[in-house]
């Protein structure tokens, strides 16, 4: 008997050390996701912020070069929501997804470009109401999701002039006279003073009837779309563009508390100081050729590698900071081409070289063998490797020298680099990410 009870914990004791070993190997071996959604006010003051949005991307972008978990670099993907633009949809609360959760950053960059500011109508809670819906947000709570929302007008604005909205659910299926008599009767008004700018109260039962979501308005209730986020692990930072106190009574840090964010304010219309360091040029020389081991392939290739080019030419108009910050970013981990570029989808198992259509191959790669086009892509890999290293090692040192430089400089109010990258740092941390060393 006591030796069937020796046999018995032994086969135990073998089981839970199989076990643990296999959660130990399992942990090593898994991914991670940093989830970033971007919510940007595009009414007609906010150019500001919209220029710095476009020039600072890849500021963010290499702040998060050199985070890890558990030693492994997580996949950075962005997606990005304008909100508060007179031309869009009303009936879509003056909201537009510009971008789903994305690794394209060049996709991104492409589409901050293409924003254009008209009139006002912001409704905060609506915009972070379809970002937490319509997103497709990591289920895991080991990966770190955030809304970042951005703007100037009351947090609290509702459809309906200056009151606060509750109403019943609708059917999306009845005519719009059967929605306006059933409106009148259900809708629950409550005085809330001083909230500019919104559109005449018989817009209400129109918004409901064409806006697919949300399906009630009581959804777009900056307090419940903020609780539902924070319901799914999704924090919500709030970045007030203007004075700190004034964002406080605009409901800014209330909405951030409700979902476990941080409440900050910037100057939109701050002057970013461009501080050009010695390591610039050969930065820049290194980017064009890096540029040079990239292989379009495939039907949407020669699009990528236009954007791509594209992208390089916005960033040098744009300010001489962003210029060289795109540049170092494109030295990093979280700068990815895989659905165009055939170095990184064959790095990452994307795609078979053996089984890649002759079409679908640049020129100088269609009469190559096999073993040549393998050859081919793996000297211009290694070549992008090095590049990529020498970069980061100018990088490091120009680092030092911008932030020597900066304590030079007199101080001022942050910009939305500076606030994003700030919260990132804490919050990240939170989660068990670390950040190396500068």
């Amino acid at each position: 008997m006591t030796r069937q009870i020796i046999t018995g914990i032994l086969c135990l004791l073998v089981f839970f050390a199989t076990t643990i070993s296999t959660v130990a190997e399992d942990e090593k071996k898994k991914t991670y996701t940093i989830q970033i959604a971007v919510l940007l006010d595009t009414s007609n003051s906010m150019d500001g912020l919209i220029h710095q949005a476009k020039t600072q991307l890849w500021n963010i972008v290499n702040e998060l070069a050199t985070a890890k978990k558990n030693g492994v670099i997580p996949q950075l993907q962005v997606a990005l929501y304008e909100y508060g633009n007179d031309s869009l949809s009303a009936e879509n609360g003056y909201v537009r997804r510009v971008l789903p959760l994305t690794t394209d950053l060049d996709k991104v960059s492409e589409e901050l470009f293409a924003l254009k500011t008209n009139g006002g109508t912001e409704y905060c809670g609506w915009v972070i109401d379809k970002a937490v819906k319509e997103l497709k947000w990591s289920e895991s709570d080991k990966d770190f999701k955030a809304i970042y929302i951005a703007g100037n007008e009351s947090f609290a604005q509702m459809p309906g002039g200056n009151t606060r909205v509750s109403i019943n659910l609708y059917s999306r299926n009845q005519n719009r006279n059967n929605v306006q008599q059933q409106a009148q009767q259900q809708i629950q008004v409550q005085k809330v003073p001083n909230v500019p700018n919104n559109p005449p109260q018989n817009n209400v039962a129109k918004n409901v009837e064409k806006s697919e979501k949300p399906e009630k308005l009581k959804d777009i209730d900056y307090r419940v779309s903020c609780k539902k986020a924070i319901s799914k692990g999704i924090v919500v930072n709030t970045i007030h563009c203007g004075d700190y106190q004034t964002g406080i009574n605009g409901k800014w840090r209330d909405g951030a508390t409700l979902a476990d964010g941080i409440y900050m304010n910037i100057d939109q219309n701050r002057k970013v100081i461009d501080i050009k360091a010695p390591q610039d040029k050969k930065i820049l020389e290194l980017n064009q050729k890096l540029n040079s081991t990239y292989i379009a392939y495939g039907s949407g290739g020669s699009k990528g590698k236009e954007r791509q080019m594209m992208q390089d030419k916005m960033a040098k108009k744009s300010s001489y900071s962003g210029n060289i910050q795109r540049a170092m970013s494109k030295a990093s981990v979280h700068y990815r081409n895989t659905a165009w570029d055939l170095v990184d989808a064959n790095r990452e198992g994307k795609l078979d070289l053996e089984k890649v259509k002759t079409e679908d191959l640049p020129e100088e790669m269609r009469k190559m063998t096999i073993e040549e086009r393998k050859a081919y892509v793996d000297s211009l890999l290694k070549k992008r490797t090095e590049i990529q290293k020498t970069i980061k090692t100018l990088m490091d040192a120009r680092k030092k020298y911008v932030a020597e430089k900066m304590r030079e400089q007199s101080g001022g109010k942050d910009t939305l680099e500076t606030a994003i990258t700030k919260t990132l740092h804490e919050q990240l941390q939170k989660k068990d990410y670390t950040f190396d060393k500068k």
